[in-house]
């Protein structure tokens, strides 16, 4: 029977430890001393199963944090502007991918362990701020709004917070995103 986990290396030597060692005894060889009175030597490094938990643990949930992250910023990108003359099928696409991006990005900052939730502390990712402004541009998308300053901000807002670089975001343009989300976030507060 098959187990779901996968299965647990042995430690085997460090083959770049071994590498290492054979350089010193070509070395000393080339220096004269005979290989009969050379030493045999062991191996003292071993890889050990802190590679396989690391991997299996740690970096799979991380993959699965940047693909989630890019579908977030690919989709965005792609739907922002979707507005009050797009086609009934456009709109429903747009808002399907706009809803599954802001719901992957939730389960991320919800349901995910401590090393994903360090992760992203690290890398300063602010999902739950993310998923939120892509509600934001789904509730937006097929409706008519006075012009697109609202959903560009959303869209830049976007990038912000899942700290992706892009040409039009200058330190000026941040802080004034910044600025304007903190309004927002005070006056919905007031409201309720």
């Amino acid at each position: 029977m098959a187990s779901r986990f996968p299965r647990r290396p042995r430690p085997r030597p460090d083959i770049i430890d071994q590498y290492q060692r054979a350089a010193g005894y070509i070395d000393r060889i080339l220096r004269g001393e005979k290989p009969a009175d050379l030493p045999v030597q062991a191996p003292t490094k071993y890889e050990l199963v802190v590679v396989w938990v690391i991997t299996n643990w740690v970096g799979k949930p991380i993959v699965d944090v940047r693909e989630k992250r890019i579908k977030a910023l690919q989709a965005a990108e792609q739907n922002a502007h979707v507005g009050y003359g797009a086609l009934n099928e456009r709109t429903r696409e747009a808002r399907a991918a706009l809803n599954e991006a802001a719901s992957s990005l939730r389960s991320i900052s919800r349901g995910h362990g401590w090393p994903v939730q360090l992760y992203c502390r690290f890398a300063r990712y602010d999902m739950e701020a993310a998923a939120n402004q892509l509600i934001r541009l789904h509730n937006m998308t097929g409706e008519f709004v006075g012009d697109d300053k609202a959903r560009q901000i959303a869209l830049d807002a976007i990038y912000i917070f899942l700290r992706a670089h892009h040409p039009r975001l200058s330190k000026e343009r941040i802080d004034e995103i910044r600025m304007r989300i903190e309004v927002e976030e005070r006056l919905s507060k007031e409201k309720l």
